[in-house]
């Protein structure tokens, strides 16, 4: 899967930001989809996936062409928190960037920050190439409820246990749009994701953060709907 840098957040149980997943032998149809950059909860820029899907290997399936640089960094800072700072140049060659990113998570394990950035490596003289457009997908896995906060910027992630988690985004235009889930056993399933859209400049960072609100238990499952 072209998912370089993607993450997945859970609370105890409860899944709060997936990927949407591979699909089941009865839901093929929506492989290559699934595979694509834009199903992961990463950065994809220009809508183009962060690697290439190249010619069929010996069992029939296409083999991905990933980015030749990537890099991987976790630190203990000291005050119980983790920090993962990391970085691949899949849109280095095609459009002179690198994508570099930073997860932080509190010690309570109640706050995730996030600073994503699309710039021009220090080694490289020429610019980007052409109007660059980014997006950062965050994908709700199903059983959770998102909505748009009270303020501008923000939305809410309701979990099946009563636990709310607020999402907010600095430097960026976030929406709420639809998506898939492509790992439920009913098969492919309706979801919305969070996504920060806007244009690359020379230097583009987006800051973000998803942050504990409540926690109200409920021991309830709501039922996956299949599409």
């Amino acid at each position: 899967h072209a998912g370089t840098l993607s993450f997945e957040l859970s609370s105890g149980p409860w899944p709060v930001i997936v990927n949407a997943g591979a699909p089941g032998p009865a839901a093929q149809d929506w492989r290559r989809q699934a595979r694509g950059t834009a199903a992961h909860s990463s950065l994809l820029l220009n809508d183009t996936a962060s690697s290439r899907l190249i010619k069929e290997g010996t069992d029939g399936q296409e083999l991905l062409a990933g980015p030749p640089h990537v890099e991987a960094r976790f630190i203990e800072p000291g005050d119980g928190a983790a920090e993962v700072q990391c970085f691949h140049n899949g849109y280095q060659q095609r459009y002179g960037m690198v994508h570099a990113r930073v997860l932080r998570l509190s010690a309570q394990g109640d706050r995730l920050s996030g600073h994503d950035r699309i710039h021009q490596p220090q080694r490289t003289s020429a610019g980007a190439h052409g109007d660059l457009t980014y997006s950062i997908h965050f994908h709700i896995h199903p059983q959770a409820r998102a909505r748009y906060g009270a303020e501008p910027g923000t939305a809410e992630i309701e979990l099946p246990g009563g636990e709310t988690w607020k999402f907010s985004a600095f430097g960026s235009k976030m929406g709420l749009e639809d998506g898939l889930f492509f790992a439920s056993f009913t098969g492919p399933t309706r979801t919305v994701q969070i996504v920060l859209r806007g244009h690359v400049l020379a230097d583009t960072q987006v800051a973000w953060t998803l942050e504990r609100r409540s926690n109200d238990p409920v021991p309830h499952l709501p039922d996956l709907e299949p599409i």
